[in-house]
């Protein structure tokens, strides 16, 4: 399965957001860095945590809560622009046109742990009852295998499709025109474009980092099968953004034995997120 058959998601004009101001633009790549770039851009756009807190939704932390495009407002959503809005701040040479990629094989396995292991609200009834779909882990090689499993899904024809994990370059098809991709390992130097870009000083951009994956990530977690598959569904990112393939690599007993104490923790977040599920349901549905 190549890259070329996942549909064509509307992520990235629905989710790009605009500062007429400041002449900045940005399209977020999911799990590519791009909680952090929103809140630092609503900082920019001189909003509180508070105007996305005090918002609805089943986001799981209020980290995640800059994500609701509604508290955002129509003045700063590409897609509610006219299409002449859009062209010239597609062409302008004034304008920050900008986006985060980041590595495939990190980004797959922090998607597959955020959404799918930690069975966050929305995934487990979308595919909850798929075989690959993991269940809380009572040992540290459940964990690996289980997202090997995922990772040969989706070389099937009815491979599971979200943004999540959609191919990087697939998902900015859609996009305005960038003049600046950055990428998530070096986000210093989208940090030093963006200061460049505003004149400001560097160390006045500040980046949180909430969203981090729990189970660290090794090449290990890829066998020889799910690499080959890898390296085949994103075969579009590796040649668009220059990422190596990941190596051949076994998992060191160390990660095992990391992993193996994070299980508890690992069932306390998905205890929570099966809760919050139930709560924002109910809370819809009054």
């Amino acid at each position: 399965m190549t890259s070329e058959a996942w549909p064509w998601f509307q992520h990235a004009p629905l989710r790009t957001i605009v500062l007429h101001g400041k002449k900045l633009l940005f399209t977020p790549v999911p799990k590519s860095g791009c909680t952090s770039m929103l809140w630092l851009i609503a900082d920019l756009a001189g909003y509180k945590p508070r105007r996305f807190h005090k918002g609805g939704g089943s986001e799981v932390t209020p980290h995640m809560t800059v994500h609701n495009l509604w508290t955002w407002g129509d003045k700063h959503r590409w897609s509610k622009l006219s299409a002449t809005e859009q062209y010239d701040i597609g062409y302008s040479d004034k304008w920050l046109r900008f986006t985060v990629v980041r590595d495939p094989a990190t980004r797959l396995w922090s998607a597959w742990q955020s959404k799918l292991l930690m069975q966050e609200p929305g995934f487990v009834e979308r595919f909850g009852d798929e075989d690959w779909f993991p269940t809380a882990p009572v040992a540290a090689d459940e964990v690996v295998q289980s997202f090997r499993a995922f990772v040969r899904s989706l070389d099937g024809a009815d491979r599971p499709l979200d943004v999540h994990w959609a191919p990087q370059h697939h998902l900015l098809g859609t996009a305005p025109p960038m003049n600046y991709i950055g990428r998530a390992e070096a986000m210093g130097e989208t940090l030093d474009r963006l200061a460049e870009h505003l004149e400001v000083p560097v160390d006045s951009l500040v980046l949180t980092r909430e969203n981090s994956s729990l189970v660290s990530y090794h090449p290990g977690v890829y066998d020889d099968e799910t690499r080959g598959i890898l390296a085949e569904v994103y075969a579009g990112d590796y040649e668009a953004y220059g990422y190596q393939p990941v190596p051949e690599d076994s998992l060191p007993p160390e990660w095992f034995e990391r992993t193996g104490s994070l299980l508890a923790p690992i069932h306390q977040l998905v205890d929570r997120h099966r809760r919050i599920d139930v709560l924002s349901r109910a809370a819809s549905s009054s």
